[in-house]
């Protein structure tokens, strides 16, 4: 019987109402609203990754050649998590036809939308997560093939480097891009081409990674002291995006603090022993769930709210609290009817 982890299954659970808090306006002070956003939830899609990439990896057979039952295995968690892409593309589309009908619809919009779904991995603001996810564990799974797990974790802690470079911390090198013409239209192209570095070669890669060097061996740092550690680099996340925001850098999902910060927490929460209980599984299923809709009850409860009632949506924690509440709703509803006869279909959606 494989082993079970109950505390990642609590973890990813609240993991998902972390990143509600970096989607959701909050309605409070403008330096509140930045460390809500920008550093207390941001831990959290990269544990989702480092979590994806222990479990997916931990189940390829030696060696790690990905040929035969191996790229099956691999092929087929790619086309549910391609179908989840899709799926909830489908579902946030009226949004976006809505949009365009308020802006002026323009045919080049179609081309937009397609470029944007395809090459950044995104149909809407939050699924850039299962584009990421995607393009990561190719990226992965190709290394895979041909280095060692520790050598495959090298090579993308190098893109994780150039990521930090060419987002977070492009300050550093802006003299010099710009000071380069080549290197400046190489910037240029890579940006119109991609959109940002939060993508899966310089982002996913290295948490995807990460999680599959981790399912090959077993924890050598004490739980305490991963614990102290988490917290350590959590506190050094704070006064990194705060060192960033002085620099105006706008993007702040990729972080130098993030990788250990993860490593320490993942290890943690690895060596919590749990009496493990089908009310975990539940939770694992509604995290995913939770953090597909969430943006869908934010935009309906914004529209709704603006109009019937415009001063109490924007009281303090009213919106969150209100998505969260839908979204845990939602998300248990959905797994209690697909249960049944008529509802088995609601699977695809997690």
């Amino acid at each position: 019987m494989k082993k079970q982890y109950g505390s990642f299954d609590i973890a990813k659970f609240v993991f998902s109402f972390l990143i509600i808090m970096v989607h959701v306006n909050f309605f409070i002070s403008k330096d509140a609203t930045f460390y809500i956003g920008c550093w207390l939830g941001r831990f959290a899609v990269p544990m989702f990754f480092c979590m994806a990439g222990f479990f997916l990896f931990n189940k390829l057979q030696p060696p790690n050649k990905i040929t035969g039952e191996n790229r099956a295995y691999i092929k087929r968690y790619l086309w549910r998590i391609l179908r989840l892409f899709l799926i909830w593309g489908a579902i946030y589309f009226p949004f976006k036809i809505y949009d365009w009908c308020v802006n002026g619809f323009r045919i080049k919009y179609i081309g937009s939308y397609l470029k944007v779904m395809i090459l950044h991995g995104m149909t809407y603001s939050h699924t850039w997560y299962l584009g990421a996810l995607i393009y990561g564990v190719i990226c992965t799974a190709f290394f895979l093939h041909f280095l060692s797990r520790k050598k495959v974790f090298a090579v993308s802690v190098v893109f994780y480097v150039i990521g930090l470079l060419i987002s977070p911390y492009y300050f550093l090198i802006k003299a010099l891009v710009e000071g380069t013409p080549v290197v400046s239209d190489l910037f240029r192209l890579y940006y119109w081409t991609f959109g940002s570095a939060q993508n899966g070669v310089f982002f996913a890669f290295v948490f995807l990674s990460l999680g599959a060097l981790l399912a090959v061996s077993k924890p050598v740092v004490p739980k305490w002291l991963c614990f102290a550690g988490f917290l350590i680099f959590f506190a050094a996340s704070f006064f990194e995006v705060t060192y960033l925001r002085r620099n105006e850098s706008s993007i702040f999902s990729l972080q130098l603090s993030l990788l250990p910060l993860v490593y320490f927490l993942f290890e943690g929460l690895r060596q919590v022993e749990l009496k493990y209980r089908p009310a975990y599984r539940t939770l694992r299923e509604m995290s995913i769930l939770i953090y597909c809709v969430h943006p869908f009850f934010d935009e309906i409860f914004n529209g709704l709210l603006k109009i019937i009632n415009p001063a109490f949506y924007t009281k303090p924690f009213v919106a969150y609290l209100m998505t969260a509440a839908a979204s845990i709703v939602f998300g248990y509803s959905v797994l209690k009817l697909e249960n049944t006869k008529k509802g088995k279909f609601l699977s695809y959606l997690h």
